[in-house]
C-alpha cells in the first residue's frame, strides 16, 4: 500500500515520528499531542460528521488524506509558565455571563454565584498577547484556589469549558471553611460539587479534591478530621467503592469510623421521582439518573433560604447507616493476606510479623499469623520421635535416648513439662557418664538438680572440683571471666555438658545477656558432648541438631480447664483461693514487679498466707527471706515469670494468670507447673498496656554521654553541672522525673539493654546505676540488633494476648504437650479487675492526682507564655512533654513565631531551638568523614531522625541551617560554609567543608 501523507505535514500536526504508525485490525497508534483530538473535531469541514483519530489516519492510509486543518504555533511565539503575580494580572473582576451561570444548572445559586470570591473571568487574548500564549483566546470564566501566594504549578487551560482547570488543583484541590466551627466536613470529588456544596451547606466544612484518582489532601489543607463529628463522603455514583477506598488514602485508619458514603439507593433515579434507585453500591448509572451531588441538589428544588436552613440534615437523610470503617478494615485485611501468602512462599518472617501487627491494630483475626510464627520457631527437619508409655516418664527410653546422645555432637531433648527429664540426668546419667556439667538459667532450676542428688550446687571456683555440677549462666560467666584457663579445663573434662530450659535463651536477649553469651558457647563454639534440654525449645536453624522428641500418650495427659474473668468481682476471687487453700496450694502469675507487691499486700490483709518471688527478692508473708529458698505449703505463690520455669510446687491445684504473659512459650511453662492437671483463670488487670518500643538510638546515646562525662555511679554524678547540661540537650525528661530514680523509670528500657550488654549494673534496690563501658569503642555494634530483637518479643506478646482472649485451645495442636487445655465456658464478668488493697489504691490515686495537677500548671504556664502564637493542641501533638519542659524554660522572641503563618512552620522553628549545636557539628564531622563534603539536605535528613517532626517540605531544617552556617558559624575555624561548588560532574549548593 502507498502512503500518500508528507511526513512534515503530520509532524506539523503534532505527531512524534508519524512513520511508526501501526494498525492493529481496531485502531491506529502513534505518539501525537494529546490536543490533537480536540482540534480534528473543532476544524471539522462544514456538513461533515466529527471524525476520530483511527478514522483519521485510516484514510490517509487509504490515500483521502484531507486537507491541513491545523496550523503550527508562530514560530516567534515563546511557551512561557505563568507566575502567580502574571496569572492574577489577567483576572477581570466584572459580572458573570449569562451562559456560565447556565453551566452551573441550579438558578438558586446564581446570585450567590456572582458574588463568590473563588471565581473570577480571565481574559485569555490579554494574556496571549503579554505572554505569547497563542492556544488561549477570550475571555473565560475561571476557579481557582490559591494561599495568596502561588497556585502550586503550571497552568493548563481546556478552552473547550466554562470552567477551567488549573493544573496544581489537581494535585491540591481546595477547603471551605464554614464560618463557624463546624461538627461536619463534606468530601467533594469535583470543584464544581465543591461550591455547591459550600453554598448549599454553610454550616459544614468542605474538602474537595478534583478527579477520583487524587486522594483527599488532609494535611495539605490542615484538615484536622478529629474535630469532625461526621464526615460524608459526597462523591458521584459511579465511584466505586474501592476508588472511593483510594480517596480516602491519606485519612488516618482511625477516623474512618467517622466516614458516611452516600448511599444511592436513597436517591430517586431521575429528576422529580420520588422511587429510590435499585443500584447496588458503587454502580454506575445511566445517563438519565442523578449521578452527583449537583444533580441531586437540582432535583431537591428548594429556594435557597430553604438550603442553607435545611440543607445539611437533607444530605444526612441520603448517607448510609455504617461508616466506611468496616470496608477499610476488609479491603486492608484482603491485602495483608496477600502480603501473608507472598512472606509465606520465602519465609520472609519479619515481613509476616508487620502483617500480624497491622492486622492486630485493625482488630482482624490473626489465628494463621500466629500459628505460622509459633510453628515456624520449633520446626524440625528431622526428629527421632520416642512415643512414651501411659505413665509419660522419659526414665522407661533411657537407654534409647543416651545411645542417641552419643552418636551425635549437638542433641537437642523435647521433652513436655512433668516427663521426667531432671530425674533422668540426676538419677540416670551419673550410671553412664563419670563427669557432668548441667546449666541452667534459673537459680531455682540448679537449686532443685542439687537438691538430694550427687551435684554440686557452684558458688565459687573450688565448687568446680566436684565431678557432678550444677551452675547456674550468671556464675558460669562470671568464673569463665575471671578464671578462663582453669575454667576452660574444667568444661573440657565434662563428657557431657547439658543446658537445661533452653528456651529462656531467646526471652533473655537485650535483657539477661550473660544467658544468651553462655548458651551461644555451647552451641557454636563448644567442641563437647552437649545436650539442650526444653518442653517447649526454639529451633535453631543454622546448625546441625539432633533432635528427639518424646510425646506424651492422648490417653495419659491431664486436662487443665482454662477460662477467663471467672470472678463478679475481687471478693469472689479472695474466697475462690481461701477455699482452693484447705488442701492444697495456688500460684498467682503476675507480670510486673509492682503487681506481685500489690498483690502480697492485698493477701496479707485477708489473712491468706502468701510466698512470693521476684528476681529481686523472695517473701513470705512480706518478709524478706534471705537464703531466698522455696518453702513448700498450703501457700498462695505469687511470682513474675521466675516461677514458670523449671519449679515444681508439691499440691499445685491452679493458677491465677493476673495480666499477660511475655511470650507463647512462657504461657505454656506455667501451664506446665499443673502436673496433675487443674485450674486456670485468666484475669485482665484494669491498667495494662503494651506497646513497641524503639530505644537503640536512646541507649547510644546514654552509654556515650556516660563515656564523655566519665560517669562511675549515677548518682554521684547525676546533679553535676556537666551532667545535668548534657541531660537538658539531648534528652527530655518530664517535670515529674527530674532525679535519679525519675531518670532511671524514664529510661528504663534503655538501661535493661546496657545492663544486659554488660556495659553496666543496677543496684539491687534498683535506685541506682553502676556505669562499666567507658573504654568501649564500638558501642554501635554492640546495640545494633536492639530494636530488631524488641520488635519480636512485642510481636510476642500481641500473640500470646490474642490466644489467651480468643483461642488458647490452639496450642494443643501446635506444642508438643503432656496436658491439654479445654477451655471452659466460665466468663462471669467483662470488666477488668484491680488487685489491689484500698490504702495502696488511695496511695496510687493521689500520685496521679498529684501529677495532674502540676500538668495542669504546667499547661496554664505554657497557654500563656505561647497565647496568639500556637494551641495548646499543636504543641501537645508535636512535642513531647520533655520537650515542652525545655521550651517552657527558654526564651525567645514569640513576635519572630507570630509573623509565620502556616502552624507546621512554627513547630520546625520551635523544634530548631531545641537542637544543640555541638549535635548539630557532630553529624556534620561525621558526613564530612565519610564523604569528603556535607550537603545541608543531608545534615537536614540525619538532624530529621533524631529531632522529629512533620514538615511541608522534605527539608524542614534547611532555613535554620543556612542561617547557622552562613551566619553565626561564618568565622568558624573549622566548618566552611560554601554557596555553590562543582563536586564530580554535578554543580552542588550549600556545602560544608573543613577548612
Amino acid at each position: 500500500m502507498s502512503m500518500t501523507y508528507d511526513l512534515e505535514y503530520l509532524k506539523n500536526l503534532g505527531f512524534k515520528d508519524p512513520s511508526k504508525f501501526k494498525y492493529n485490525g481496531k485502531t491506529w497508534s502513534a505518539w501525537y499531542h494529546a490536543n490533537f483530538d480536540k482540534y480534528l473535531i473543532q476544524n471539522k469541514t462544514d456538513g461533515t460528521k466529527s471524525t476520530t483519530i483511527a478514522t483519521w489516519i485510516n484514510n490517509i492510509y487509504h490515500g483521502q488524506a484531507p486537507q491541513p486543518i491545523y496550523t503550527t504555533k508562530d514560530e516567534t511565539a515563546v511557551q512561557t509558565t505563568l507566575t502567580y503575580n502574571d496569572y492574577k494580572s489577567c483576572i477581570i473582576n466584572e459580572k458573570l455571563n449569562e451562559t456560565f451561570l447556565n453551566s452551573l444548572e441550579i438558578e438558586s445559586f446564581y446570585e450567590v454565584y456572582q458574588t463568590h470570591p473563588n471565581i473570577s473571568t480571565f481574559d485569555f487574548s490579554s494574556c496571549n498577547e503579554r505572554f505569547h500564549l497563542n492556544n488561549m483566546y477570550g475571555k473565560r470564566h475561571i476557579l481557582f484556589f490559591d494561599t495568596g501566594e502561588s497556585f502550586y504549578g503550571k497552568y493548563k487551560f481546556n478552552t473547550q469549558s466554562g470552567w477551567l482547570n488549573i493544573k496544581g488543583t489537581k494535585n491540591l484541590g481546595a477547603f471551605f471553611r464554614a464560618k463557624k466551627a463546624s461538627r461536619t466536613l463534606i468530601l467533594s470529588e469535583g470543584l464544581k460539587d465543591g461550591i455547591n456544596a459550600n453554598i448549599a451547606f454553610p454550616t459544614a466544612d468542605i474538602l474537595v479534591t478534583d478527579s477520583k484518582n487524587i486522594p483527599f489532601k488532609f494535611k495539605e489543607h490542615n484538615v484536622e478530621p478529629k474535630q469532625y463529628q461526621k464526615i460524608i463522603l459526597a462523591v458521584d455514583r459511579d465511584v466505586t467503592a474501592d476508588e472511593q477506598l483510594n480517596l480516602l488514602y491519606y485519612l488516618n485508619a482511625n477516623f474512618y469510623k467517622k466516614v458516611y458514603p452516600i448511599d444511592w439507593k436513597r436517591v430517586p433515579t431521575t429528576f422529580g421521582n420520588d422511587g429510590f434507585s435499585l443500584l447496588s453500591f458503587g454502580a454506575k448509572a445511566s445517563d438519565s439518573q442523578i449521578t452527583d451531588l449537583t444533580d441531586w441538589l437540582k432535583s431537591l428544588n428548594f429556594t435557597l433560604a430553604k438550603y442553607q436552613k435545611s440543607g445539611l440534615s437533607t444530605l444526612k437523610k441520603i448517607i448510609t447507616p455504617n461508616s466506611f470503617y468496616e470496608f477499610y478494615i476488609e479491603k486492608r485485611v484482603e491485602e495483608l493476606n496477600n502480603l501473608f501468602e507472598k512472606a509465606v512462599t520465602t519465609n520472609n518472617i519479619n515481613a509476616i510479623r508487620r502483617v500480624l501487627k497491622t492486622k492486630n491494630l485493625l482488630g482482624a483475626d490473626i489465628e494463621k499469623e500466629t500459628e505460622f510464627l509459633i510453628r515456624y520457631e520449633g520446626r524440625a527437619e528431622n526428629e527421632q520421635i520416642i512415643n512414651l508409655n501411659q505413665n509419660g516418664r522419659l526414665s522407661d527410653f533411657s537407654t534409647e535416648i543416651i545411645n542417641s546422645i552419643n552418636s551425635n555432637q549437638r542433641t537437642l531433648l523435647n521433652a513436655p513439662t512433668g516427663t521426667g527429664k531432671s530425674y533422668l540426668v540426676k538419677k540416670i546419667f551419673p550410671t553412664k557418664y563419670k563427669n557432668i556439667v548441667t546449666i541452667s538459667p534459673l537459680r531455682m532450676v540448679t537449686d532443685e538438680m542439687s537438691e538430694d542428688s550427687i551435684f554440686k550446687n557452684v558458688q565459687t571456683i573450688e565448687d568446680l572440683n566436684a565431678p557432678y555440677i550444677s551452675i547456674t549462666t550468671d556464675v558460669f560467666q562470671n568464673l569463665s571471666k575471671k578464671f578462663v584457663e582453669l575454667f576452660k579445663r574444667r568444661i573440657e573434662q565434662s563428657e557431657i555438658t547439658i543446658f537445661d530450659e533452653q528456651h529462656i535463651y531467646k526471652e533473655s536477649e537485650n535483657f539477661r545477656e550473660k544467658v544468651v553469651r553462655v548458651y551461644e558457647y555451647l552451641l557454636y563454639k563448644h567442641k563437647g558432648k552437649t545436650l539442650f534440654m526444653s518442653g517447649t525449645p526454639v529451633i535453631p536453624q543454622d546448625i546441625e541438631l539432633n533432635i528427639i522428641t518424646a510425646k506424651v500418650p492422648e490417653s495419659a495427659k491431664k486436662v487443665i480447664e482454662y477460662s477467663k474473668n471467672g470472678f463478679e468481682d475481687e471478693k469472689e476471687m479472695i474466697e475462690h483461693i481461701k477455699n482452693e487453700l484447705k488442701d492444697g496450694s495456688v500460684m498467682l502469675y503476675c507480670n510486673s514487679k509492682i503487681k506481685v507487691n500489690e498483690v502480697n499486700s492485698l493477701l496479707i490483709k485477708n489473712k491468706i498466707n502468701s510466698f512470693s518471688m521476684t528476681s529481686i527478692e523472695t517473701k513470705e508473708n512480706n518478709n524478706l527471706i534471705k537464703d531466698k529458698k522455696i518453702k513448700f505449703g498450703n501457700y498462695v505463690y505469687i511470682s513474675t515469670t521466675k516461677a514458670t520455669t523449671g519449679i515444681t510446687i508439691p499440691n499445685l491445684k491452679g493458677i491465677y494468670q493476673y495480666g499477660t504473659i511475655f511470650t507463647p512459650n512462657t504461657f505454656i511453662q506455667l501451664l506446665g507447673r499443673l502436673r496433675n492437671g487443674g485450674f486456670f483463670f485468666y484475669i485482665r488487670p484494669k491498667f495494662e498496656s503494651r506497646r513497641e518500643h524503639f530505644i537503640k538510638n536512646q541507649a547510644i546515646g546514654i552509654v556515650k554521654g556516660f563515656q564523655k562525662l566519665k560517669v562511675v555511679k549515677l548518682s554521684n554524678s547525676f546533679k553535676e553541672e556537666s551532667f545535668q547540661k548534657w541531660l537538658k540537650n539531648n534528652f527530655y525528661l518530664p517535670f515529674h522525673q527530674k532525679g535519679v530514680e525519675g531518670f532511671l523509670n524514664h529510661f528504663k528500657e534503655a538501661i535493661q539493654v546496657i545492663e544486659a550488654k554488660g556495659l553496666g549494673q543496677l543496684t539491687t534496690e534498683k535506685n541506682d546505676f553502676v556505669f562499666r563501658g567507658i573504654g568501649v569503642i564500638n558501642i554501635e555494634e554492640v546495640l545494633d540488633s536492639v530494636d530488631s530483637i524488641n520488635f519480636k518479643k512485642y510481636i510476642d506478646g500481641i500473640m500470646i494476648d490474642w490466644i489467651n482472649q480468643n483461642r488458647v485451645e490452639m496450642l494443643n495442636n501446635i506444642y508438643n504437650l503432656s496436658f491439654k487445655i479445654k477451655e471452659v465456658v466460665y466468663q462471669k464478668a467483662i470488666t477488668k479487675m484491680e488487685l489491689i488493697t484500698p490504702i495502696e489504691k488511695e496511695q496510687k490515686k493521689e500520685k496521679r492526682k498529684e501529677t495532674n495537677s502540676q500538668s495542669k500548671e504546667f499547661y496554664k504556664e505554657l497557654r500563656g507564655k505561647f497565647q496568639g502564637c500556637l494551641a495548646i493542641s499543636t504543641l501537645k501533638k508535636n512535642f513531647s512533654l520533655g520537650e515542652l519542659s525545655r521550651l517552657n524554660e527558654m526564651d525567645f522572641d514569640l513576635e519572630e513565631i507570630k509573623k509565620i503563618k502556616h502552624p507546621y512552620d512554627k513547630v520546625i522553628l520551635l523544634k530548631s531551638k531545641l537542637i544543640d549545636m555541638d549535635t548539630i557539628l557532630k553529624i556534620a564531622r561525621d558526613i564530612i568523614k565519610r564523604d569528603g563534603f556535607c550537603l545541608l539536605k543531608d545534615l537536614d535528613d540525619e538532624l530529621q531522625k533524631v529531632y522529629i517532626v512533620n514538615g511541608r517540605t522534605k527539608t524542614v531544617y534547611l532555613k535554620f541551617l543556612l542561617d547557622i552556617f552562613r551566619d553565626e558559624l561564618s568565622n568558624s575555624s573549622e566548618i566552611e560554609y560554601i554557596n555553590r561548588k562543582w563536586i564530580g560532574k554535578k554543580k552542588a549548593t550549600n556545602i560544608l567543608v573543613l577548612k
